[in-house]
């Protein structure tokens, strides 16, 4: 069996939005498992492939989008095609020519970084961690900028739902605030800002308040990521939303009344080793030069190392999770346990430990101790 290392998906049509749960997860498992066709037979194959989208002002889902890495080119002309005075042209053929001096140049580019101690980027991509570190690394070694700089805008135009909603939730902020509205009012909210016009649409204002109350019932306990950016600074990481709940109740609560009083610092002090971790953590970060960090309690032996990458594949879909400090990472989400975590994927109670393989990984160290 054999594949290609680039899959390209040439000239999508225009005006179509590309959505695909199986091509969402193909682009971030490492393995995909599936049936050879004509036969019963199952094939697990490493997925490493190159995968290119070429189209107009492509649109994409949003969990397509935060997949993708955009490149956009503005020839500035009607028919491009037709342009003349490349400064390589014809390119393909200046391409071939020069290929082992570009592959040299490409190679002095990662010696740099490696000889500079292989520094990690600032930027982050969910999914892709390590290669937005390592590029990022390599292009600011090297004094490119611009690496995933232009990705909040193309996140914007994939989340235009979200767009939407997010407009409304400001407006109905800086309105209201906290005070309790009726449905009533916040429709007539929208009509005199224009806003959520396709949720609302045409009617009397009783069937747009019908059809308004019921989607803001569907979108009850959803945090949008617009005030987590603006009371902390830095976009949110996460889509749990009973995280980004808490999160943002806190913050708000500190900012209006004040953070930890002296008198509670001191006293989570003096409880040390007591504290669970998450307590620790945000001491040390009241008191930056308090010193080290108490040592932490013994995790559970079945638990491996932090940062470890655990892999499952459940219905011919490749699941991976990162092990963190407190808790484990899945698709961007964060679990307390990976029972949750198996339950998430498979829609019913699991054991964590027996569904990623780690109770006789906990059994063969047992042994091993013992022998």
């Amino acid at each position: 069996m054999r594949g290609g290392p680039i899959i390209l998906l040439d000239n999508l049509p225009e005006g179509r939005v590309l959505e695909s749960a199986a091509l969402a997860s193909v682009l971030t498992a490492e393995l995909w498992t599936d049936r050879i066709l004509g036969e019963t037979r199952m094939v697990v194959l490493p997925n490493t492939a190159l995968w290119l989208v070429s189209a107009n002002n492509p649109r994409f889902s949003l969990e397509l989008a935060r997949r993708c890495v955009r490149i956009r080119i503005d020839p500035k002309r009607d028919m491009p095609w037709r342009r003349e005075g490349f400064r390589h042209d014809p390119l393909v053929e200046w391409v071939r020519e020069k290929r082992p001096a570009l592959v040299r140049a490409c190679l002095t580019l990662v010696q740099g970084w490696l000889a500079a101690g292989r520094p990690k980027g600032k930027q982050r991509l969910g999914s892709f961690e390590s290669w937005a570190a390592t590029m990022g690394g390599i292009f600011a070694v090297a004094g490119i900028e611009g690496f995933l700089t232009n990705a909040d805008d193309f996140y914007e135009a994939a989340d235009a739902e979200g767009e939407v909603w997010r407009a409304f939730t400001r407006a109905w902020w800086a309105r209201y605030a906290s005070k309790p509205m009726r449905v009533a009012e916040l429709n007539g909210l929208c009509e005199e800002l224009e806003l959520l016009e396709g949720v609302r649409r045409d009617g009397t204002p009783k069937s747009q308040q019908t059809r308004l109350g019921g989607a803001l019932r569907s979108k009850r306990d959803c945090v949008f990521g617009e005030k987590y950016r603006e009371l902390y600074g830095e976009p949110t990481r996460t889509r749990n939303k009973d995280y980004l709940r808490k999160r943002l109740s806190w913050r708000i609560q500190e900012l209006a009344e004040g953070g930890l009083p002296a008198s509670a610092l001191e006293r989570i002090a003096q409880l040390g080793d007591e504290l669970p971790e998450r307590w620790r953590m945000r001491q040390a970060a009241y008191e930056k030069d308090a010193g080290p960090v108490p040592a932490l309690e013994p995790r559970d032996p079945r638990i491996p190392p932090v940062g470890t990458v655990l892999h499952r594949v459940f219905n011919g879909v490749a699941h991976e999770v990162t092990v963190c400090g407190e808790g484990f990472e899945h698709a961007g989400e964060r679990f307390k346990t990976l029972s949750a975590i198996a339950k998430h994927i498979t829609g019913t109670p699991w054991n964590g430990f027996l569904f990623f393989g780690l109770k006789k990984r906990v059994e063969t160290a047992s042994q091993e101790s013992a022998a």
